[in-house]
This record gives C-alpha cells, sequence and structure tokens, in this order.
C-alpha cells in the first residue's frame, strides 16, 4: 500500500518483476472502475484479497523504484504489505501491460 494520487490515499500496487539489487521494481496501481478506466486488466473480488469491487490495473500510471527503495519505507512504515498475488494473477497484469495502450515504453522494457 503506497500513498498516491491526488489525494494521497493508500493504494494497492504490484510488483510486476523479480527485482534484485541491481535492479528497478515495475510497480503497477490497482484502482476503482470508474467510465474512462483503462479495461486491458480488470480484477474482480476473488482475484486478490483486497479486491472488493470491480477495478483495474491504471497501466498510465505504473512507475518504478529501487528495491532498496521499497525496502527502506516498508521498513519506516510508509508503506506496508498486503497479501502476495498468485503467479497468474501477476502475469495477467503483465500481460495487460503489454496489450494496454498506455503502458510506457520504458515499463515494458524492463518486464522483457
Amino acid at each position: 500500500m503506497i500513498p498516491s494520487g491526488p489525494d494521497h490515499r493508500s493504494h494497492l500496487f504490484f510488483v510486476l518483476n523479480d527485482p534484485d539489487d541491481d535492479t528497478e521494481a515495475v510497480l503497477a496501481n490497482l484502482c476503482s472502475v470508474h467510465r474512462r478506466a483503462d479495461r486491458t486488466c480488470i480484477l474482480n473480488p476473488g482475484d486478490h484479497p483486497f479486491v472488493r469491487h470491480e477495478s483495474y490495473i491504471d497501466y498510465r500510471h505504473c512507475r518504478t523504484d529501487t528495491v532498496a527503495h521499497l525496502k527502506k519505507m516498508l521498513e519506516r512504515g510508509y508503506w506496508t504489505r498486503r497479501e502476495d498475488a498468485d503467479d497468474e494473477l501477476i502475469e495477467r497484469i503483465v500481460e495487460g501491460a503489454r496489450g494496454s495502450e498506455h503502458t510506457r515504453p520504458r515499463i515494458l522494457r524492463l518486464l522483457e
């Protein structure tokens, strides 16, 4: 859970790759569906314990971060960890990144 967006509310982010200390982590956040949502990857209750209603992965706002920074933010309690997503869900989100017109080329390169 990372504070983000204009209201700085905590949103669930998924780590889409398997970063090491020398690789950036690719982070994709989950948002509630609205009329202009990117419907490339929709999550429903049951897809992940956090999902309570129809939600989507916001590929437009995928970001990267270093492993060191992720660890520091978790250790200091600024960010919190939730239940891990299963491999099938992560693969579905990664495939959505490849199919969404909103995913930036740099993000796609890191997912190769």
